[in-house]
């Protein structure tokens, strides 16, 4: 998982900073008031003995390979919160994002590994909900394309609100959806699930089958989608 660029709530003298590392004023101010406490001179001032630095914590990088539920339930309001998923992630990450989306009887990279903002909204436009919930070509799909290109650390972050309820050549979609999610462990892939209540059996077997993280919302809002995948790359 990903680490926030930035601070860690961790803190150097001014023996032990790191030239880039920046001022923590909170702390300098408390070691200021604490050595005014001990009655030593010039207290109102601060002191080069009273100067705290941020520690900063390297980020790990990781690129996300948004794979989202286009089918039919997820018309309207869902799919233009997952599209505004995709947007916040591009703006707020450094590192590259691809989106792979599943419906009927097909799984597609809608949106190879980039960076280009333009290239992304494009494709958006192109992205509509309809037909069934092929899930398992989803992850298939997902783990042929991150196989291929090689990603760095990559993760894979499910959005769905349904079961699975198609497989190509089989009877059984829902066993074929944990099948292709083995191997999404198999390769060492990241993996995190956002999900339904009442769908969190199925997808936290799924979840668990991938290795990864299960996470239940009330609904696929804007604000919950943002919310949860921030904990999941806080993790």
């Amino acid at each position: 998982s990903v680490k926030h660029h930035g601070m860690q709530g961790q803190w150097l003298t001014s023996a032990e900073r790191d030239p880039k590392s920046s001022l923590a004023i909170a702390e300098t101010i408390q070691a200021m008031a604490k050595r005014a406490g001990q009655g030593m001179p010039a207290s109102l001032q601060i002191m080069a003995e009273d100067l705290r630095y941020h520690k900063r914590i390297p980020r790990l990088k990781t690129e996300i390979c948004i794979l989202i539920d286009t089918s039919a339930s997820m018309a309207g309001s869902r799919i233009r919160a997952a599209k505004f998923l995709i947007r916040h992630l591009l703006l707020s990450l450094p590192d590259r994002i691809c989106v792979v989306t599943f419906q009927e009887n097909i799984a597609s990279v809608q949106v190879p590994f980039t960076r280009d903002y333009r290239q992304v909204e494009e494709k958006l436009k192109d992205i509509q909900a309809f037909g069934s919930t092929p899930l398992g070509l989803g992850l298939t799909a997902c783990n042929n394309y991150l196989t291929e290109s090689k990603p760095h650390n990559p993760l894979i972050l499910l959005v769905t609100d349904g079961m699975p309820t198609f497989s190509e050549g089989s009877r059984d979609p829902v066993s074929d959806a944990l099948m292709a999610a083995q191997n999404v462990k198999k390769n060492k892939f990241g993996f995190a699930c956002i999900g339904f209540k009442p769908h969190y059996d199925y997808l936290q077997k799924l979840s668990d089958a991938a290795g990864g993280k299960m996470y239940v919302v009330e609904e696929l809002d804007r604000q919950a989608l943002v919310k949860t995948v921030w904990t999941e790359l806080q993790r």
